[in-house]
């Protein structure tokens, strides 16, 4: 079974919801839901894609559920969470200003903000002739420890580009996109040469 459109389908229906755990079960419950309806066609003699595409019909706008679960999931503990990041952004603050910066903690990212990255936030686009579409998406949550650092892949996304650039060229290219957060807890931490240049090898060994 394509799974695909239902992975973009559940991401989008989820992704208004701010309490991660919250937003993880949904995504987890509605992805279920969408394989039981297709299978039940599937069953009924209904050909695969039909059968997906019926489905998703039947579901209706992903972005018109997102707003439906954002306003739904808003449990106490999220609140909770959402107080305490705003109390440690204004202890971040008043640290910054109380003490020098090379005794801050230090925090890194690669890539822009993982929450609005147009490689993350949207499946497709048109631009000088060519044509991307998202093919994969994943928050992983791979963590490694270096030299005191934590790295943790926190989000990828894998795009297919088609289509002809203004040279005449014809592009049929794959590209990856992820997202690494590095976090040293040391105060004395200084930076460190390790966040220029540092690789990950895959289950195939690829590196």
């Amino acid at each position: 079974m394509d799974t695909l459109e239902f992975m973009r389908w559940c991401s989008i229906a989820a992704a208004g919801i701010k309490y991660k755990p919250d937003r993880n079960r949904v995504y987890d419950e509605l992805y279920a839901h969408l394989e039981d309806r297709c299978a039940a066609m599937t069953d009924a003699g209904v050909p695969e894609r039909e059968a997906v595409r019926q489905t998703l019909q039947i579901m209706g706008s992903a972005a018109e559920v997102a707003e439906q679960m954002e306003q739904i999931h808003r449990p106490f503990w999220g609140y909770v969470l959402r107080a305490a990041r705003w109390l440690l952004l204004i202890a971040a603050v008043l640290a910054l200003c109380t003490v020098p910066r090379r005794m801050m903690n230090l925090w890194t990212h690669s890539g822009a903000d993982p929450f609005v990255e147009a490689w993350f936030g949207q499946s497709e686009w048109e631009r000088d002739g060519l044509h991307g579409e998202r093919v994969f998406y994943a928050e992983p949550m791979s963590r490694d420890f270096s030299d005191g650092y934590r790295f943790t892949l926190t989000r990828a996304a894998v795009w297919h580009e088609t289509g002809t650039l203004p040279d005449g060229v014809q592009a049929d290219d794959y590209e990856f996109y992820l997202t690494v957060e590095a976090v040293n807890l040391r105060p004395w931490a200084q930076y460190s040469d390790i966040l220029r240049e540092f690789y990950a090898v895959d289950s195939l060994g690829n590196r």
